[in-house]
């Protein structure tokens, strides 16, 4: 059972506690994904502080004040944009996925998606898109919205592929709320 989880969004307050939570995350997802890369974690954790910078649309995710969890959208970003065309193009993307180590697998990631989708449906976004180059978030990306739409073979290293998501808005609000 998920514990009290409060959503909201992050002020200029919460810039140090942010930037610390994400080189966390993002140094425990590089390790679970058995990617070796010292400068691509404080490349990724710049470029989640540039979406919170950016006034991005950004939902923190607090248990006991502490912040254990973000989910962003915004403007696709450029892995999106040089490998997609046409009306795709002009989608909002949902990223900055991320859940504390410590909280992960107690439903903190499905809540902070539901209430995403939930914003989106209620500004009439029609469809969306998510990106993924991590493995284990692939996988869990598939089981939650299907197979990919794109497959970026390589696009990281041999073996290392990047995926993109486009999906409905509806449906998934929808079965979410059905």
């Amino acid at each position: 059972m998920m514990e009290r989880v409060e959503t909201g969004r992050p002020g200029k307050k919460d810039r140090a506690e942010l930037e610390a939570f994400f080189r966390t995350t993002i140094t425990d997802t590089f390790r679970r994904n058995g990617i070796q890369d010292p400068s691509g974690i404080e490349d990724e954790v710049e470029h989640q502080m540039e979406t919170f910078d950016s006034g991005e649309e950004m939902i923190i995710a607090r248990i006991d004040g502490r912040i254990v969890g973000t989910i962003a959208c915004g403007r696709q970003n450029r892995s999106v944009r040089d490998n997609i065309s046409g009306e795709l193009k002009g989608l909002p993307e949902v990223k900055g996925v991320y859940v504390h180590p410590d909280y992960q697998s107690r439903g903190i990631g499905s809540h902070l998606w539901k209430t995403m989708i939930s914003e989106l449906h209620e500004r009439g976004i029609a469809r969306a898109c998510l990106d993924s180059g991590y493995r284990l978030s692939q996988q869990y990306w598939t089981g939650k919205i299907g197979e990919p739409d794109v497959v970026m073979k390589d696009y990281w290293g041999k073996g290392e592929d990047q995926m993109i998501w486009f999906f409905p808005i509806e449906d998934l609000y929808t079965g979410l709320h059905g």
